[in-house]
């Protein structure tokens, strides 16, 4: 009876570390997402202060040919 008893509470105890291995991977799974997003967002951040930079010390308009539409 102890046996089965020591069985059981394995099972439950291998589930939750299991479920709860899966939960914490899938938040890092999404924390690497907004990280990504993050730095795709800096990306476009930068290439429009450096369009605007090259605008401001050349008034050329070419810099600004990306935001135009």
């Amino acid at each position: 009876m102890t046996s089965i008893f020591l069985i059981i509470a394995f099972s439950v105890y291998t589930y939750t570390n299991i479920k709860n291995l899966v939960n914490d991977q899938e938040a890092v799974a999404h924390t690497n997402d907004v990280l990504y997003n993050l730095e795709e967002i800096l990306s476009e951040i930068r290439e429009a202060e450096n369009s605007q930079r090259g605008y401001l010390l050349s008034l050329n308009d070419k810099f600004l040919a990306d935001y135009w539409g």
